[in-house]
């Protein structure tokens, strides 16, 4: 069994798969047992032979073709492919920095009650590097952990800081793949690639698993390619899906409490929020009727709705109460 599986999905990124596999390449010391997963999904552009030729010279690499079937179910093969004991997702137009797997590893071998490590993460375009985001509130780094004795390092979950709330950003991360398993931790196959990243990281946090939340930055996050979906502009109501998704995930797992559900809904406003700018702006009033039924749960009970809103910041809890009223016409304008 290999120490880390990671899992690169990969749809016409000829232009860049060839620097992200290389970093990834150099990214992992012998120290690790590791596999990399490829899946071609469907490529129409090479893609899929520029990853098989890696495979041919490093036999650590290996390419799994499907047709096209979108972000999700590529994620998806290949975690059904992993053998690993951690798995880690690179996408295929970013890339790796040396040095920081055999240390977040460590961590996650001291403590077999920690189901995942999260990381901060470096934006960039070809102009250079942008401000590093998702910095834990300690800047601790997994070495500092590492050097605290293990009657005093604790590990987290969702209510124990504010990791839940940062962009999903699931390939800043590395997960014990038995933890996945255990709350069965799959995205949903929706066409293309419309954000069901949110749905990975929202189920992790939200079924309680165990993590830290680290300074390093080993993750080179590219937001200069036109093709990346995070571009698009064109989006209809795909979130009620993907946080339906969540919350069958929750439900299948034990449901929620009451804690879960403040968290569930107050996260899943904010999702919302960022998700409405990248709506179609002559859909966005379905979309915010589709979400105000997908919310009645917290209609309903007036100390849930309360807590809720408590969890937002400013602007978000007025925001918050003013979609409760009907009346919050700044999220759907166009």
């Amino acid at each position: 069994m290999p120490d880390l599986s990671v899992i690169v999905p990969i749809y016409d990124v000829k232009a860049y798969l060839p620097a992200c596999l290389s970093s990834i390449a150099a990214a992992l010391p012998d120290t690790i047992t590791a596999e990399v997963v490829c899946i071609d999904d469907g490529s129409r552009d090479g893609s899929g032979l520029i990853a098989a030729d890696v495979a041919r010279q490093d036999g650590r690499f290996r390419v799994i073709a499907q047709p096209n079937g979108g972000y999700g179910k590529a994620i998806n093969t290949g975690l059904h492919a992993a053998r690993g004991r951690y798995v880690t997702i690179v996408e295929s137009d970013d890339l790796i920095v040396s040095g920081v797997y055999r240390t977040l590893l460590d961590l996650l071998d001291r403590d077999p009650g920690l189901d995942f490590v999260k990381t901060a993460y470096q934006p960039f375009t070809d102009a250079g590097p942008l401000p590093v985001m998702a910095v834990p509130a300690d800047k601790q780094s997994a070495a500092d952990l590492m050097a605290l004795s293990r009657d005093v390092l604790r590990h987290r979950t969702f209510a124990g800081d504010t990791a839940i709330f940062q962009a999903p950003a699931i390939w800043a991360g590395v997960y014990r793949k038995a933890a996945l398993d255990r709350y069965r931790i799959v995205l949903p196959e929706t066409p293309g690639a419309g954000y069901q990243d949110t749905c990975f990281s929202a189920m992790c946090f939200l079924n309680g698993m165990t993590y830290h939340w680290v300074s390093d930055t080993y993750y080179m996050y590219r937001v200069d390619r036109d093709a990346a979906s995070r571009h698009v502009r064109n989006r209809r109501s795909e979130i009620v899906t993907l946080f339906g998704h969540v919350r069958d995930n929750l439900d299948a797992n034990g449901g929620l409490c009451d804690c879960t559900a403040t968290y569930f809904y107050a996260v899943y406003f904010r999702r919302l929020i960022w998700f409405m700018q990248r709506v179609r702006p002559d859909h966005r009033f379905a979309l915010f009727i589709d979400a105000y039924r997908a919310f009645e749960g917290a209609w309903r009970d007036p100390g849930l709705r309360g807590a809720v809103q408590a969890l937002l910041p400013g602007q978000e809890a007025v925001q918050f109460d003013q979609f409760w009223q009907g009346r919050a016409g700044a999220l759907y304008a166009a």
